[in-house]
């Protein structure tokens, strides 16, 4: 069967097919929490000549010897990426289940390149505190206490009509996952709480989400929900079904999962749809925040500035006293003394002057707040010593500067920093605080710069040194506006197209 797959201490290793052109398209099939690998075995089995479909064990499941793993979105996403890399295929197909479906969606933004499509199936993306104690908690004290009373309570969850086989599939998989590890993923999940759904608009893959329509615990309207968030979605809900519809259709699912693969590429939406679907996403929007989300500023200063409070345009003359340029620097330092405040915005101006200035500043900022909404009175909060955001803040310039800072790890594979590196690079050049105008702004920007500049060397070092020539050259393209000295790129991309050639040559020289 294609995609059998062996088990290692890290990951699951598959062989390729010998003739990659009889089996194009490769799916990789990640299966839910406490689960493992033959849950998709039906599936696999029916899956035609065209595809080539891999199934592997998550950390502390299955046959994998890692008992005592503690769960991480980094540990699980670099498992996955390793499973593509050994794949031999560049991008791949990812189906994911319930838990297997959120990791699916971490990965597409991790390393978009790689992943050609999501399959989300019983997808829970939402993920709010008190279920954790209406449902989860029961849950982590069940398996490790009463494991016997876990799976025949799990059972149902996830299939309908359970007959002999697929109930022996759940019960194989629950009985070998390690406590732990199911522990540290339900706490994985929780972590995330709405990020989930507020991720969805930015899927620019095509995605299909799947569900049943006698699922107990995710109705299909609510997975509808999910789908009308994302641009380029379909949706099925399979007759007959609980959460495991592979399980319980396993003919209707891979029917619906091949139809999908063969359709989503060439398939044209109207105008009308697009217009509707655009319509429909901004109303659950609104709903959403108006009813589960946490208050919450949202602060955009890449591209174009805007700010939006529960995702409304809040109003008013950014321009003027600095106002734009305070709200930024509190969105990455919530809670700054004044001294400080004075430090970054004059430090030119005598203490007297620097002192009204502030004030000044200060208070534009808080008019602008309480012109818009009576709510954000008590969002700006301000002492003798101190000026303190009181809400949840949201700044694209953060995730940037965070990303920045913690995407380029050693331990990261090197096509995987080469894609966040390009991502970076992509976001600023659409304009990173332009029209800014305080002294702590030009020192930032230039920190970026040099920051970026460097990395962009130490990673062309390392494709060179890996031989991957094509990849740093692409690399170069794109980084010129941050090179470290007019004209690097150019010459760097000079000489590797000389390094390629001569590496060339040399392979097609024969040994005399």
């Amino acid at each position: 069967m294609l995609g059998k797959s062996s088990q290692t201490s890290r990951h699951s290793k598959v062989e390729p097919p010998a003739d990659r052109g009889s089996a194009p398209e490769t799916i990789l099939f990640i299966h839910g929490l406490g689960y493992d690998r033959h849950i998709w075995d039906g599936v696999i089995e029916r899956l035609g000549e065209n595809y080539y479909p891999v199934s592997y064990d998550l950390p502390g499941h299955g046959e994998r010897g890692d008992r005592d793993v503690t769960l991480t979105w980094d540990l699980l996403c670099q498992d996955l990426l390793a499973v593509i890399e050994s794949t031999g295929s560049r991008c791949c197909h990812l189906v994911g289940h319930e838990f297997g479906a959120v990791l699916a969606m971490k990965a597409a933004f991790r390393f978009p390149e790689r992943v050609r499509s999501l399959t989300l199936i019983s997808a829970q993306l939402y993920f709010p505190k008190d279920l954790f104690l209406f449902d989860f908690s029961g849950r982590l004290e069940l398996i490790e206490a009463d494991r016997e009373t876990f799976i025949e309570d799990m059972i149902p969850r996830q299939i309908y009509t359970p007959d002999e086989k697929n109930r022996a599939i759940i019960e194989g998989g629950l009985r070998r996952v390690a406590s732990k590890a199911y522990r540290s993923g339900i706490e994985l999940v929780f972590k995330e709480e709405t990020a989930m759904i507020k991720a969805l608009p930015h899927l620019k893959m095509p995605v299909l989400f799947v569900g049943g329509d006698r699922s107990p615990v995710l109705p299909p309207h609510l997975i509808a929900l999910f789908a009308a968030a994302v641009p380029k979605s379909g949706l099925q809900i399979i007759p007959n079904a609980a959460s495991a519809v592979f399980l319980d259709q396993p003919e209707l699912f891979t029917a619906a999962l091949t139809e999908f693969y063969r359709t989503h590429d060439s398939f044209q939406y109207s105008k009308t749809r697009e217009f509707l679907m655009e319509k429909v996403r901004t109303a659950l929007e609104e709903v959403y925040w108006a009813t589960i989300a946490t208050p919450s500023l949202e602060v955009r200063v890449i591209g174009d500035f805007s700010v939006r409070w529960n995702k409304r345009p809040v109003v008013g003359n950014w321009d003027r006293r600095l106002a734009k340029e305070l709200l930024a620097f509190l969105t990455l330092t919530p809670t700054v003394s004044r001294e400080h405040l004075i430090d970054v915005f004059f430090p030119d101006a005598s203490l007297k002057n620097a002192k009204n200035y502030l004030r000044v500043m200060i208070s534009h900022l808080k008019t602008i707040f309480e012109d818009h909404d009576p709510a954000l009175r008590g969002v700006l909060q301000v002492t003798r010593s101190t000026v303190h955001l009181n809400c949840e803040v949201q700044c694209d310039l953060k995730d940037f500067l965070s990303n920045l800072k913690q995407g380029f790890g050693e331990e990261r594979p090197l096509l995987e920093r080469k894609a966040n590196l390009i991502n970076l690079l992509f976001i600023y050049k659409r304009g990173l605080m332009d029209g800014f105008r305080a002294p702590w702004v030009f020192d930032l920007l230039k920190k970026i710069e040099d920051t970026l500049a460097n990395t962009l060397v130490d990673l062309v070092r390392e494709l060179e040194a890996a031989g991957l020539y094509d990849e740093a050259i692409q690399l170069l393209k794109i980084a010129q506006p941050v090179e470290v000295y007019d004209g690097y790129c150019d010459e760097k991309i000079a000489e590797l197209r000389e390094k390629k050639q001569d590496r060339q040559r040399d392979a097609f020289t024969p040994n005399l």
